[in-house]
């Protein structure tokens, strides 16, 4: 897995940083929206389905309406190439490090072993491009 777009830098204390997620390298400041509760529930709006209706149908018909729908109309998922990517186990280690390097990532709070794990994979990623010769 490589992360060729990855830049890390050092972040001080309440800043972004870049984090982990699912094996990808994402600024958590661009992806996390915050509501209150009240803005929660004023975005909430009732269902338009009528599930009971849903229920009383039986598998052709459902598959009929659905077909018969203009948003549906055409799509037909390809299942003939897909593939099931299953994701690899980490391995456990152990090795020392300078206390300062321990200090410098756990500044942040949570999280400082996902942030060393993005670090060591950026410069994995960086020594492992093809060298010309």
């Amino acid at each position: 897995m490589l992360h060729s777009d990855l830049v890390v830098t050092p972040c001080k204390r309440n800043s972004t940083r870049s984090g982990v997620s699912q094996g990808h390298v994402t600024n958590k400041d661009e992806n996390i929206k915050r509501y209150t509760a009240a803005e929660l529930k004023a975005k909430r709006t009732e269902s338009r389905t009528d599930l009971s209706k849903v229920d009383a149908m039986s598998d052709e018909e459902l598959e009929r309406v659905i077909a018969e729908d203009e948003d549906e109309r055409g799509i037909r998922p390809d299942w003939t190439r897909a593939k099931l990517i299953l994701p690899q186990a980490k391995q456990s280690v152990h090795f020392r490090l300078d206390q300062s390097i321990i200090d410098f990532f756990k500044a942040d709070g949570k999280g400082h072993i996902s942030w060393m794990q993005a670090v060591l994979n950026a410069y994995v990623d960086a020594h492992s491009q093809p060298r010309a010769r």
